[in-house]
């Protein structure tokens, strides 16, 4: 195997008969309870199904040649609202409509609404709720697998706090108990895991402040790990793009938060590349740190060309080294159909392989 490799950042598309009728959109946009409500609807046959939809995911990476797997995430309601459900501390009973703000043109800013739960108590570890879902992807690939978790200032955004003195001590409370969840993970023998933190670009002053150290208190103490931030812009939204909403966050302040990153422990820094056709001279701040290129957007079923990744993952070749280069998406494929996803994950790891056949440019 080359230098190069290929992964997927966390989420792949659910299958339909997973899905009853819905969409993946609708899943975010109802924090999870939409899957939740199917779970219920679906009853004795939901674990079979879903374990089913997992086998799926893991198979179609497998058939691509993707180097680094997840489950696709299928047993997830939501990429946050999955994890926060395991911990104490949060009411799902009783939701609250936020503002979400992000810093935009210098200014943060009110973009959007959206129902969130509330934290009503400490934030605390309850057990270990992401080693069974570990140790079945571990049962079905040899391939090496990532398991990933919401970070603290995503976290912060996605909840409404009403028992905290502050969002900082909230967020200390969460990376305390997510701790614990990665010090499980290691010790079941994963040996990559990914914090998914957008939040961290959505408010630079936050980041700089405590974003950054919280992300790395979430590893304290574990050895042995491949760490990883993945910071992009959003999710796709295309009602948001109709009203002619900014939802993203601001991709020019990438270059500050890289400068950010680079003082953390983290080892490999995830970002969206493709859809915000991001200048890759900023990578050169990440020196020592590998960088998952976001390479394939996860908002069309356009299926990028093989020539196009590799042109673009050249242009990153020349900030970084290629054992420093992954190739990946620009965040989870969770809004794709499952066919443009497989055509979209094959041609990623045949840019790598020509890539790797090409050598040192």
């Amino acid at each position: 195997m080359g230098a190069i490799k290929s992964t997927i950042v966390g989420t792949y598309p659910k299958p339909k008969y997973l899905m009853n009728g819905v969409n993946g959109r609708e899943l975010l946009d109802s924090s999870g309870r939409v899957f939740l409500r199917i779970e219920k609807e679906l009853g004795s046959e939901f674990k079979g199904l879903v374990d089913r939809a997992c086998e799926g995911s893991i198979r179609d990476q497998e058939e691509a040649g993707i180097d680094i797997i997840t489950d696709g995430e299928q047993r997830r309601d939501h990429y946050i609202h999955y994890v926060l459900r395991h911990l104490e501390g949060f009411d799902y009973d009783n939701m609250h409509e936020k503002p979400v703000k992000k810093l935009i043109a210098g200014k943060l800013t009110e973009l959007y609404t959206m129902l969130v739960p509330r934290a009503v108590s400490s934030v605390t570890y309850a057990g270990e709720f992401l080693v069974d879902d570990f140790k079945f992807i571990q049962s079905r690939t040899t391939k090496e697998i990532k398991m990933c978790i919401p970070g603290p200032a995503t976290v912060v955004d996605a909840v409404q706090n009403d028992f905290y003195s502050t969002d900082r001590v909230l967020a200390e409370a969460y990376a305390t108990a997510i701790n614990q969840e990665v010090r499980a993970l290691r010790n079941a023998g994963c040996k990559i895991i990914q914090i998914e933190d957008p939040g961290l670009l959505r408010d630079l002053s936050r980041a700089e402040e405590w974003g950054i150290e919280l992300l790395d208190r979430c590893f304290e103490g574990v050895e042995g790990l491949t760490t990883i931030a993945h910071v992009c812009c959003s999710y796709p939204n295309k009602r948001l793009e109709a009203e002619g909403i900014t939802y993203k966050s601001d991709k020019t302040y990438y270059p500050d938060l890289f400068d950010l990153l680079q003082a953390s422990a983290i080892d490999q820094v995830s970002i969206e590349a493709k859809q915000t056709n991001l200048s890759l001279e900023a990578l050169k701040q990440l020196e020592g740190k590998s960088v998952i290129l976001g390479c394939i957007d996860v908002g069309s079923e356009t299926v990028e060309t093989v020539g196009n990744i590799v042109a673009q993952a050249e242009d990153a070749l020349k900030y970084v080294r290629p054992e420093q280069l992954i190739l990946g998406p620009d965040c989870g494929m969770l809004l794709l159909s499952e066919q443009a996803a497989k055509a979209k994950l094959t041609n990623l790891e045949k840019a790598a392989e020509t890539l790797n056949e090409m050598g040192p440019l």
